[in-house]
This record gives C-alpha cells, structure tokens and sequence, in this order.
C-alpha cells in the first residue's frame, strides 16, 4: 500500500531571495500564491464556463458550487492514490 500524497500545500508558490553583489543572502520572502483547491476550482470554472448555459441560476452561484465540486473531488482522488 503506498502513502497517500499530500496535497494540501501551494499550487504555484514563490520565493524571492535578495542578494547583495557579493552574491551574499539578506533577505528571503515567500508567497504561498494560490491553493491547490483554488487552483483547481478555477481550472474547472474554465471548463464549465465553456457550457456555462448548462449550470447558470442567474447569479453565477451554480458555476462556483460546480467548480468546488469539481476541485474537491480531485483533491480527494489525489489523496487516495
């Protein structure tokens, strides 16, 4: 049986490092940028926003449950790999 991965940390993480010229480290900074989760739902609202017509209410709050939905459900098929 193999670990289940974690993949509860940053899609798109950043880190900046400042340098002096001497090429020695001052200062180190860094960006969780977005959630997996958050990534994925936007993946996914891309896709429903494709055939928007088939998810709308009016307000749009169909299209976010949707890519929740879909996010959600990656995440814990990742999980359980």
């Amino acid at each position: 049986m193999t670990k289940p991965k974690d993949t509860s940390g940053p899609a798109f993480g950043s880190a900046k490092v400042t340098r002096l010229r001497s090429g020695e480290i001052i200062g180190q900074e860094f960006s969780p940028g977005l959630t997996k989760r958050e990534y994925f739902a936007a993946i996914a609202m891309q896709g429903v926003l494709a055939n928007a017509h088939a998810y709308t209410d009016g307000s749009g709050d169909r299209l976010i449950e949707v890519a929740l939905e879909c996010a959600d459900a990656l995440l814990a098929a990742l999980e359980g790999e």
